[in-house]
């Protein structure tokens, strides 16, 4: 959880200036693990983190503009739709949340008392993306591997409905976020011969009782991180499994060909089923190859103490957590990319909404209009 990841770096905000003097003045070489959480720090908050921002903002407003057309309409598209919205909102808050590194920033009394809630609602969209992510793998398993008997399952408003839900169940189970944590005054600093006051967060007594800590990390473990990826490994592999047969089966002989007209959609219709089913196949990959290390992490803290305040394993995981919080980004951001390199008729949308070329506005409705759910979202 987003949460749990930057506690540490929430109890230890203002130790960038205080390690950069020490740098400065006090070690003329640091030590390794002091640099390498420094230099982690500096090139994920500072750098890279706002590059991600920026382009996943950009991508995923692009995408719910495609997806919400309305020759776009399809069960499959809800939930993507769903989780661009999830993933555009969680960079936003990812964003505000690194702001606590900007020095005009950190010492603001609205800023610190806003974090609660933020760190809240950034846990609740990125726990949110994890079960659209787990919700649309499960509508692509019944469509693919049980066409008929799942028929009752699907449809758009079926889908609208399980993701509105997941939407309020992550923000229910995630709100015992918001009251974890509380403004604190941190002590004053001068600064150009003016007094000013330094603010900070800390674990209320909600937030320190040792019971709760222990069963709500196991339960957001458990819920937001080793159920999705389990279901999401299996259905996964059997959704490769049928694409893999299905393909072999419509490559039959040349001379086991029907040339009718209804053998010949129903090889069509396959094919788009087909390409559809490695699209989502891809989210599926990119989601576990991004969050598998942040899960990693949150496993192995649970079953060890938290290490000592300045200590050299303290320091590498705040430094690994910083990396390990970019990749989540980078999931949330890169989405837009899949549709883009992997379906033809997603490219030829985005020129059709967005390119004002005489060209394309005479050539592209014809080949997009009432082909473009995402039902039918193949490969170019």
């Amino acid at each position: 959880m987003y949460a749990d990841n930057l506690l540490n770096e929430y109890l230890n905000v203002s130790s960038m200036d205080a390690n950069l003097e020490n740098i400065a003045t006090e070690q003329k070489y640091p030590a390794g693990d002091v640099l390498f959480r420094d230099l982690s720090r500096f090139w994920v908050q500072f750098i890279l983190v706002p590059i991600v921002v920026v382009v996943g903002v950009l991508g995923n407003i692009i995408v719910i503009h495609i997806l919400t057309r309305k020759s776009m309409h399809s069960s499959t598209n809800v939930y993507l739709t769903a989780l661009a919205i999830s993933d555009l909102f969680y960079l936003l808050f990812t964003a505000s949340m690194s702001w606590r590194h900007y020095p005009s920033v950190n010492r603001l009394w609205l800023y610190w008392s806003y974090t609660p809630v933020g760190l809240w609602i950034t846990d609740a969209f990125s726990s949110s993306s994890v079960w659209l992510t787990v919700s649309f793998t499960v509508e692509r398993y019944i469509a693919v591997c049980h066409p008929i008997s799942g028929t009752n399952f699907r449809g758009e408003k079926r889908a609208g409905s399980i993701a509105s839900a997941m939407y309020i169940l992550c923000f229910a189970f995630t709100a015992p976020t918001a009251f974890e944590w509380e403004l604190v005054a941190a002590g004053n600093q001068t600064s150009l011969n003016t007094e000013q006051s330094r603010y900070s967060v800390e674990r209320t007594a909600f937030g320190k009782n040792e019971t709760f800590r222990f069963l709500y990390h196991w339960f957001t473990t458990i819920i937001f991180v080793l159920l999705p990826l389990i279901i999401l490994t299996i259905l996964n592999s059997f959704l490769v499994r049928e694409v893999r047969k299905s393909r072999i089966a419509r490559n039959p002989p040349i001379d086991d060909f029907r040339e009718d007209s209804i053998s010949a959609r129903h090889i069509q219709r396959q094919r788009e089923e087909n390409r559809v089913t490695v699209i989502l196949i891809a989210v599926v990959i990119l989601f576990i190859f991004c969050q598998l290390p942040t899960a990693a992490v949150l496993i192995y803290s649970s079953f060890i103490s938290l290490p000592a305040s300045g200590s050299a394993e303290e320091n590498i995981l705040l430094g690994v957590g910083n990396i390990f919080n970019l990749l989540v980004a980078i999931n949330a951001a890169s989405n837009w990319i899949l549709y883009t390199a992997l379906s033809g008729k997603y490219r030829r949308q985005f020129c059709y909404c967005f390119m004002s070329n005489q060209q394309t506005n005479r050539t592209v409705p014809a080949r997009v209009n009432n082909a473009f759910d995402l039902r039918q979202f193949p490969a170019g």
